[in-house]
């Protein structure tokens, strides 16, 4: 904690800025995004760009187009159509959580659920890290398994 204080006076000393001011302005910002935090209005802005990323370059039809290529393994397609920055795998992963994503009627975060670290595209760079999954929906199972029961 100590640190984190010496490192904010330094840069707002640096930058010329009172600390004061700034915890203003950042309290304004949120009142004006109607967010509990900062932290929270950025991450909702996150949130809103890759599912407008998902909605304009992975519909539908592209993830239906995709996941057939995933058995008939056509790597290099799917790298093409995806990312050559990942491996297959970790883009079966990526598209897996998309699909749920269209399946899925439960609202949650994508971003915060996808634990594949992506790069500033919002496109997947590799495997979760530390043994966590890659996939982690809190929440929408139950809704998944009576969505496949009623079928």
């Amino acid at each position: 904690m100590i640190f984190k204080l010496c490192n904010r006076t330094a840069t707002t000393n640096i930058l010329g800025l009172d600390l004061f001011e700034i915890t203003k302005r950042r309290e304004k910002i949120v009142a004006l995004l109607g967010t509990e935090s900062f932290d929270m209005a950025v991450r909702n802005q996150k949130e809103k760009k890759f599912r407008n990323i998902i909605k304009k370059e992975f519909p539908k039809s592209k993830i239906q187009e995709l996941l057939p290529m995933f058995i008939t393994r056509e790597d290099e397609k799917i790298q093409e159509m995806v990312t050559d920055l990942a491996k297959v795998p970790d883009i079966f992963e990526y598209i897996l959580a998309i699909a749920w994503f269209y399946l899925s009627d439960t609202e949650y975060s994508i971003i915060d659920s996808l634990k594949l670290p992506l790069d500033a595209n919002f496109k997947p760079l590799g495997h979760a890290s530390g043994g966590d999954g890659d996939i982690i929906i809190n929440g929408s199972v139950a809704k998944f398994k009576n969505q496949i029961q009623g079928l």
